[in-house]
């Protein structure tokens, strides 16, 4: 496939792209339902070598991940659903080891490397936490802490996703 790359000093960049599927992409049942290019969603981040998105109108609790390494395979067997009540995906975070999953009512943390039966199989931990994060962009890491804006309009910072206490920063 040859597309045209952005150009320089006004002259057109021609420049070959090509795909090669993996040997589970092949094996893939599902193939071809869960490509990049299907994905309407409002949420992507990068975390351990492959694309994670989210906030989809139609699954709005769903996050679909990519094959390592192959940002252009999303299979069906990867994709990880928070709880399915109600409470919509509003934020993706990496923070330290885990993909922080902001929502309005509550956060995630999703550990792991991979779905197989093994030790570093994804987990998801219900962060212990009486607030979401409002949106995605109420949510950033600064040094060693992760801020956000809850949906009670108060600053929380957490030092870590395992910790049971959020420090209110806001001033009443």
């Amino acid at each position: 496939v040859t597309k045209q790359a952005p150009s320089i000093y006004g002259k057109p960049n021609m420049i070959d792209i090509w795909y090669e599927p993996c040997e589970y992409e092949l094996e893939d049942g599902y193939k071809g339902t869960n490509r990049a290019e299907n994905f309407r969603k409002r949420y992507i981040t990068v975390h351990k070598d492959r694309i994670y998105v989210a906030g989809d109108d139609n699954d709005p609790n769903m996050i679909w991940m990519s094959d390592i390494l192959n940002p252009y395979y999303f299979p069906a067997s990867l994709p990880v659903q928070t709880p399915p009540d109600g409470d919509r995906i509003t934020a993706l975070k990496v923070f330290g080891d885990a993909l922080v999953i902001g929502r309005r009512d509550s956060m995630f943390a999703l550990f792991g490397n991979t779905n197989r039966d093994t030790s570093e199989a994804y987990h998801l931990v219900k962060i212990n936490t009486h607030t979401g994060v409002v949106n995605h962009k109420c949510l950033d890491i600064v040094q060693n802490f992760l801020f956000y804006v809850g949906n009670d309009a108060n600053l929380y910072k957490m030092s870590h996703v395992t910790t049971n206490t959020q420090t209110i920063v806001t001033k009443k």
